[in-house]
């Protein structure tokens, strides 16, 4: 794909379990490669300018997987279960030590915040943590705005953000840990900077209601700033 070329890629059959006949998969200037073992093999990093590693915790983990293969695929939730602890050894020696060879690591976890808002529904809140690599040239400045009269007034929703530099498995890596909901106005410059740089007018993130920017949006939001600039890095070397 490197090369241009069209690859046959396989189908795999989530409802009965099975590989169905490949398909063919053009070659683009960028290429979203999701799987469980892109960064397992020293000649597969060599290939990839931008390695991501999504990192929930393990109960975030196990209610995502019950949740899809219970309500979307149909297993019962015994088996479902039962896989999970079956497959947890080899997750944890084959996939998970990946987050190893990332730039970036999302780290996902259950919201810590305790607003009676937010315990009304505590699975879909997140407390997310964004362990990313230090750049030696950063991006391009972009504000990133808290309206402080809104916070006094009580027009905001609960929310907390932390920022600490720290090692990561030998690297010198940024943490941004952001938990809540976030107005859309504290972003606008970052979603302003990213459409024009994407060449798009639409939103770049998840939102939840209210127009609020969730946890894991504002993880979108950073991981989309860090692709763009990168590719226009390497556009410029081109």
């Amino acid at each position: 794909m490197r090369r241009g070329e069209t690859i046959a890629k396989p189908v795999y059959d989530h409802s009965v379990g099975i590989f169905r006949e490949p398909v063919p998969f053009r070659s683009a200037p960028v290429l979203i490669i999701e799987g469980l073992h892109p960064l397992y093999t020293q000649k597969l990093r060599r290939e990839i300018d931008l390695g991501i590693f999504v990192d929930p915790s393990r109960a975030v983990k196990r209610r995502w997987k019950i949740r899809r293969d219970c309500g979307d695929r149909g297993y019962e939730r015994e088996a479902v279960m039962a896989e999970i602890l079956a497959r947890e050894p080899d997750y944890k020696l084959y996939v998970d030590v990946q987050k190893v060879y990332a730039e970036a690591v999302v780290k996902i976890d259950d919201t810590r915040l305790r607003a009676s808002s937010i315990l009304e529904n505590p699975g879909e809140r997140y407390s997310v943590r964004l362990i990313q690599e230090v750049l030696e040239a950063g991006p391009s400045a972009v504000d990133l705005t808290i309206d402080l009269s809104a916070l006094f007034r009580l027009a905001e929703g609960e929310f907390s953000i932390a920022f600490q530099r720290d090692d990561y498995y030998g690297k010198r890596v940024s943490v941004l840990t952001v938990d809540g909901e976030l107005h859309r106005s504290m972003v606008e410059g970052l979603e302003a900077k990213l459409q024009a740089l994407a060449g798009s007018t639409g939103p770049i993130c998840d939102r939840a209601e209210g127009d609020r920017v969730t946890s894991t949006g504002m993880a979108q939001l950073l991981l989309s700033w860090r692709l763009l600039e990168k590719l226009q890095f390497h556009l410029a070397k081109a």
